[in-house]
C-alpha cells in the first residue's frame, strides 16, 4: 500500500489557507456587487488588503503574493514602519496606518486580518460594514455574541466572513502530520 507523504500542520495551513479563502469567497464575489470598480471576471484576480503586519502576516503574505489569482493591493498596520517593511518586502503598492484609511483607499475584495486578537472583532466589523469579504485569524471576535453579530452583518451585506480554524485536532492533520 502506497502512503501519502507526511505534511506537518504549518505546511498544511500554508498550502491550503489561501486557496480555502479564495474558494470560500469566489462564488459570492462572482454573484455579488464587487467591492472594487469593475467585475472580478474582468480583473481575473481577487484584490486583497492585508491588515496586521506583524509575525503572522509573514505566514500569509508569501502565499498571497505567490498565487496568480490574487493581487495584494494594500497592507496596513498601526505601526506604520511594519506596514512599510512588509510592503517593500512583498512589493505591495499601498500602505495604510489604520482600517479607516485602508477602507477609504485603494479598493479591495477581501480583507485578511492578522492583527492582535482584541482587534479582530472591531476591524472585522468595519470591513463587513464596508461590504468587504473578510478572512480573519482566530478568534473572529472576543465573545460569541459579537461573533454572531458579525456573521449576521456579513449575511445582511452579502459578503463572507471566514475564520481561520485551528486544525491541530482534526483527524486529517493527525494522520498526515
Amino acid at each position: 500500500m502506497k502512503t501519502s507523504p507526511c505534511i506537518n500542520r504549518r505546511q498544511f495551513i500554508k498550502e491550503t489557507a489561501v486557496v480555502g479563502a479564495a474558494c470560500g469567497i469566489t462564488g459570492s464575489l462572482l454573484g455579488a456587487e464587487p467591492a472594487a470598480p469593475g467585475s472580478l471576471e474582468k480583473r481575473g484576480k481577487i484584490r486583497v488588503g492585508e491588515i496586521g503586519c506583524g509575525s503572522v502576516s509573514g505566514s500569509y503574505l508569501p502565499n498571497l503574493t505567490s498565487h496568480p489569482f490574487i493581487e495584494v493591493v494594500s497592507v496596513c498596520d498601526i505601526k506604520i514602519e511594519r506596514a512599510k517593511k512588509r510592503a517593500e518586502q512583498f512589493k505591495v503598492a499601498n500602505v495604510y496606518p489604520n482600517i479607516d484609511e485602508m477602507l477609504a483607499g485603494v479598493p479591495f475584495d477581501l480583507l485578511v486580518n492578522t492583527t492582535s486578537m482584541p482587534s479582530h472583532g472591531p476591524i472585522n466589523k468595519k470591513a463587513l460594514q464596508a461590504k468587504r469579504h473578510v478572512w480573519t485569524e482566530k478568534p473572529m471576535a472576543l465573545e460569541v455574541k459579537a461573533a454572531r453579530e458579525l456573521l449576521d452583518l456579513a449575511k445582511r451585506n452579502g459578503v463572507r466572513l471566514l475564520g481561520r480554524a485551528d486544525l491541530r485536532d482534526q483527524p486529517a492533520i493527525q494522520i498526515y502530520g
